[in-house]
């Protein structure tokens, strides 16, 4: 009969669950708003062909607007939100790992509140058996630039991973004057929700021994 424990870890399927709650979510809405946009371009290049002015003119006949004018604007501001959105969801997948160490934490000593900064949740993440991948120093970098953007968060993301920063902001030049000067790319917001999934348990993980217990499970006798 086996015994020791059971090969299924709840806090990794508590765990992998949110993930994957935050990685369906992104894409859901990144995808409606690709539709969008599509939309918009097939709708502009349409107009384009047809020759046919739609839009405004002043009293001289100058054109004040046309409706070439408002799909590209459109485009512009879906590009945008898109870009928000991926912000978003990086901090919202490091938070996600915040608190799940709290949340170990509390449950090895229900009093132990106190992980000020990145360092301490490592530190507190390796006690309790759940060491976080090597490139998870550069999410929280990410992370804290996208809430603050301050001088220091960018010279800390550049010392972490100048190769990320350097994408971050190549074409911030030929961005409009009113967005963020903080671009976030798919494959950046992919790589930031594999790296927090791989600093966390997964459900068939087996969960760190309790105290005074042997380093492994005993096999099914």
């Amino acid at each position: 009969m086996a015994s020791g424990w059971l090969p299924l870890n709840l806090q990794g399927l508590v765990y992998e669950c949110a993930i994957d709650v935050l990685v369906t979510s992104a894409r859901a809405a990144l995808d409606a708003m690709r539709a969008s946009s599509a939309a918009n371009t097939a709708a502009l290049e349409a107009h384009r062909a047809s020759g046919v002015f739609e839009g405004e003119r002043d009293e001289h006949g100058m054109a004040i607007c046309d409706r070439a004018e408002l799909h590209e604007q459109e485009i512009a501001y879906i590009a945008e939100m898109a870009n928000e959105l991926r912000k978003a969801f990086v901090v919202a997948a490091y938070h996600h790992w915040e608190v799940s160490v709290l949340a170990w934490a509390r449950r090895e000593t229900p009093h132990d509140a106190n992980l000020r900064n990145h360092a301490q949740s490592v530190a507190k993440a390796i006690e309790v058996g759940y060491p976080p991948d090597a490139e998870l120093r550069q999410v929280s970098c990410l992370a804290n630039l996208i809430k603050h953007d301050s001088d220091s968060a960018r010279r800390a993301l550049k010392k972490a991973a100048p190769k990320l920063y350097e994408t971050m902001f190549e074409n911030v030049t030929a961005r409009p004057r009113w967005a963020s000067a903080v671009e976030i790319s798919d494959a950046t917001l992919d790589w930031v929700f594999e790296v927090v999934r791989k600093s966390g348990p997964g459900g068939h993980t087996l969960p760190p021994p309790p105290p005074g217990a042997p380093a492994s499970a005993p096999s099914a006798t």
